[in-house]
């Protein structure tokens, strides 16, 4: 086939990540707004919490203002003393301190202990509801472990003098003694220094502070940090829903499973059933759609002369009676002599569309209580630009039925149901109205039920040159769509020409470069 297609790609690009993202951008929107909303309201109701902060500078032994840096503690050493800080012999003085008597786990679990890395340091940190008890308890702690360390090694230092004292008094007054003696008289000195300058392993630095404002609750930083982790679940969710979405949405989707090509896609449109002066037209946004679909078709018969052309879909609702009458206008304005039969004898659609609902037509012509020439009606168009066409091929046969811009078409509309429709369109005597109806137009556009419901297209499509599918984007399912490609496969002798991609939304439309003009909205039949 040698008409202009959109080819179906297996490539993915950035297009084809947001375009999930864009149908349902509201539901995306939604879950961002309610866990937001609900985070910021029910932060706000929390009780607020304040920190203070306080640092531990520790020593290798005695009093650190005597200790050297040459001496430092090991990490673990400095890890077990951060633990020692929050234990509860710890947490029963404060208690006590602050007059808190029987809350010392409570005050044990408000406050952490924290060694910095490379460093003989330990960040004291409380958390309370008041800023004033924060700081109280932070010092609290510090004060209360820096004094019973230092009570720890007072009486270590004590035990050592009295040890040194029975070693020095018990060892005989001798020459021979006297190096060892000296030895500890040294010792015992030095140790009754110490303990007199004893103050702790431990010296508080950068007292704690009331702090000025609560840590938490943040309603605000608490609603942007939902707000995001929602954006990410509900990015999640979106993704999720596509991979298990059946519907065909996607344009390069409905090439590779209906195994033709896309002629044509039409955007969805505000005024699919546009009138002008009392006469059907296009609508400005849908006429580019149009005049491409009407070229597809012209190449399309460069090779085979194609001169009925059934038009069907997969189920109802999917708008080919709606592409059925604005391509036969289109192909007015390209000159064409065109004959529109409204072979859906179960839901007849388009006698509404050209306010020939109810009249007699295919059925009382088929059973002989009328002639063709008296059912086909003649419907008033708005052929736009026939008329500059027709002054430029003046020996154009095919704009005998109209002149300039206002023309017709001829309708012959469905009529009353029968009780066999698929028996009545498979008979003979259809095919030779059909053939009637050629002899005086260049094109013949035939709307049938959906292929999948019933029989009737699959009867029809014996009678035309070629089939037409409209498809609408996120009515069809991948399944649907795939049936009706296999029984377009049995049917040998039917030439598919393409799809007609129907109701597509802006986005995606431009997204394929066919937003140029147009893309606002596309109706049902209904």
């Amino acid at each position: 086939m040698s008409n202009r297609t959109l080819q179906p790609s297996d490539a993915r690009d950035l297009r084809d990540y947001l375009r999930p993202i864009l149908r349902r951008k509201w539901l995306i929107a939604a879950l961002v707004v309610l866990a937001a909303g609900g985070a910021y309201a029910y932060s706000s109701q929390q009780t607020p919490v304040y920190e203070a902060r306080t640092k531990l500078l520790l020593a290798a032994g005695g009093s650190p203002l005597q200790t050297t840096f040459a001496t430092e503690l090991s990490f673990r050493a400095i890890k077990d003393q951060a633990t020692l800080l929050t234990s509860r012999d710890v947490a029963a003085v404060v208690a006590q301190r602050l007059g808190r008597a029987g809350e010392a786990g409570a005050l044990a679990a408000s406050v952490t202990a924290e060694p910095v890395i490379d460093s003989s340091f330990i960040n004291v940190t409380a958390r309370q509801s008041d800023p004033k008890l924060a700081a109280d308890v932070a010092n609290g702690f510090a004060n209360a472990f820096i004094g019973l360390r230092a009570d720890a090694e007072r009486e270590s230092l004590q035990a050592s003098i009295e040890q040194t004292t029975e070693e020095l008094a018990r060892l005989p007054r001798s020459r021979d003694n006297a190096a060892v003696r000296a030895s500890l008289a040294e010792d015992l000195r030095e140790l009754r220094i110490n303990l007199a300058a004893a103050s702790g392993p431990a010296t508080q630095v950068d007292p704690a502070q009331p702090p000025g404002a609560a840590v938490s609750p943040r309603p605000i930083r608490t609603a942007v940090g939902v707000a995001i982790a929602a954006l990410v679940a509900a990015l999640g969710l979106v993704f999720v829903l596509e991979a298990f979405q059946r519907r065909l949405t996607r344009i390069d989707d409905f090439a590779r499973h209906y195994r033709m090509p896309t002629l044509t896609v039409i955007p969805h449109g505000d005024e699919p059933l546009h009138m002008e002066d009392g006469r059907a037209a296009i609508s400005r946004e849908l006429t580019e759609p149009f005049r491409q679909l009407r070229t597809a078709l012209g190449l399309a018969a460069l090779d085979t002369p194609i001169r009925r052309v059934l038009v069907t879909s997969a189920v109802a609702g999917e708008g080919k009676s709606t592409v059925v009458r604005n391509l036969a206008i289109a192909l007015r304005e390209g000159g064409q002599r065109v004959a529109v039969i409204d072979a859906d004898l179960r839901r007849p659609t388009l006698g509404r569309f050209f306010s020939e609902e109810g009249a007699m037509g295919l059925t009382e012509v088929l059973t002989g209580e009328t002639q063709l020439d008296e059912a086909v009606r003649q419907i008033g168009v708005r052929a736009q630009g026939l008329k500059t066409l027709t002054q430029i091929a003046t020996a154009q046969a095919s704009t005998a039925n109209g002149t300039g811009d206002e023309t017709t078409i001829s309708f012959l509309p469905a009529g009353a149901q029968p009780a066999d429709p698929q028996g009545v369109l498979s008979a003979d005597r259809t095919r030779q109205i059909f053939e009637r109806l050629s002899e005086h137009h260049d094109v013949l556009l035939i709307d049938s039920p959906p292929l999948l419901h019933v029989s009737d297209a699959v009867a029809l499509a014996q009678w035309a040159d070629a089939v037409l599918i409209v498809a609408r984007a996120g009515v069809v399912t991948r399944d649907q769509a795939e049936r009706v490609a296999q029984v377009l496969e049995g049917l040998p002798e039917v030439q598919p020409l393409g799809v007609v991609i129907n109701d597509v939304a802006a986005n995606e439309g431009m997204s394929y470069g066919y937003g140029y003009g147009y893309g606002y909205g596309y109706g049902r039949d209904s």
